[in-house]
This record gives C-alpha cells, sequence and structure tokens, in this order.
C-alpha cells in the first residue's frame, strides 16, 4: 500500500482482484479520492457503510475495514457493516444477469443500501470498499453536504504488448450520497 495527499485529494493503492482480461496480468488499483470541504457548515447526520463475506477474510482486508471504523468513529458518525445479507437487496432477475460477476450484484446492493439509509434519516451517506485503507484519518476529511461524490482511479495494467497502460475512471471504492 502507498498513500500521498496534496490537501485536498488523497491517494490510496492497495492490491486489487484481477478484472477479467485475456492477459493473466497483476493489476493495481489506485484510488483518487477528491475532497469537497465545507469549512463550517452544518453538522450532518452521517452513516458511513461497507460489505464484504464474514468468512474467510485476509487480515489486510480486516485491517482496511478496521481503519475504516476506526475513521468513522473518530469522525463522529455511525458505522454499519453488512455481510452476505447485501445481496438480498438485488432482485433475482439481477443477480442471474450478473452471473458469476459478484460485484455487479454488490453494486447495486450498494445503491439500494443507501436508499434505505437515506431514508431512515441520514443526511449523508458514505461507502468505502472493503480493500480501502485509511492511513492519515485525521486528514481524510470528508465534508460533502449536498450533491454526490464519487472516485477516481488509474488503472494500471500491462497491455497484450507487455507495456504498462494507465486508464482513468470514475470508480464506486468510494461513494457519497
Amino acid at each position: 500500500f502507498s498513500f500521498a495527499d496534496n490537501g485536498r485529494t488523497a491517494f490510496i493503492a492497495g492490491p486489487q482482484r484481477q478484472r477479467p482480461t485475456i492477459s493473466s496480468w497483476c493489476s493495481l488499483k489506485i484510488i483518487f479520492i477528491t475532497l469537497f470541504v465545507n469549512e463550517g457548515g452544518p453538522i450532518i447526520k452521517t452513516i458511513v457503510y461497507q460489505s464484504y463475506r464474514q468468512a474467510e477474510v485476509a487480515d489486510w482486508i480486516a485491517s482496511a475495514m478496521a481503519s475504516v471504523r476506526k475513521w468513522s468513529d473518530a469522525s463522529g458518525f455511525e458505522y454499519r457493516f453488512y455481510g452476505d445479507e447485501i445481496f438480498e437487496l438485488v432482485p433475482d432477475w439481477y443477480r442471474q444477469k450478473a452471473g458469476a460477476y459478484l460485484q455487479i450484484s454488490t453494486d447495486y446492493g450498494r445503491l439500494a443500501l443507501a436508499r434505505a439509509l437515506l431514508d431512515e434519516g441520514y443526511d449523508r451517506v458514505i461507502w468505502l470498499d472493503a480493500d480501502v485503507l485509511i492511513f492519515d484519518p485525521k486528514r481524510f476529511v470528508v465534508n460533502v453536504d449536498h450533491g454526490t461524490a464519487f472516485g477516481r482511479e488509474i488503472w494500471v495494467q500491462r497491455s497484450v504488448d507487455g507495456q504498462l497502460k494507465a486508464y482513468k475512471n470514475v470508480h464506486n471504492a468510494f461513494c457519497c450520497f
């Protein structure tokens, strides 16, 4: 893992399960989370939520999730963890269409949970993937008081000719609603 911060954007990198590709090269996920600061704004009722399986959790994933829980507590946010029950929110037809790609069903479940949490009365809901590790919780400040925020990533992997190639994408490893 590595971390850098230019004051408004956090850069977090960690191992990532390989995307289905023609090659078998190992990939790395780098997350760029643009932070929006609302200096002196109103207190916003916030919940942070995550989901991951509850059996056979790698130590590095457990450490990453613990860092998010600790950051959430220190920030005064509520925290909720969901296991496989996230898939109960995904319609059968959608799960059948997604097939073996659990990430796609998880994406649906995370949005359904966001809606449910907002309906519970939270002003803001923050999702962080289970593999996001918060290195410096005092500097990781999320003050989005309206609208939505998503992370940006640079996905680096080897191309067919063996050269490293960087792909710039919006991602949902960090979502704020």
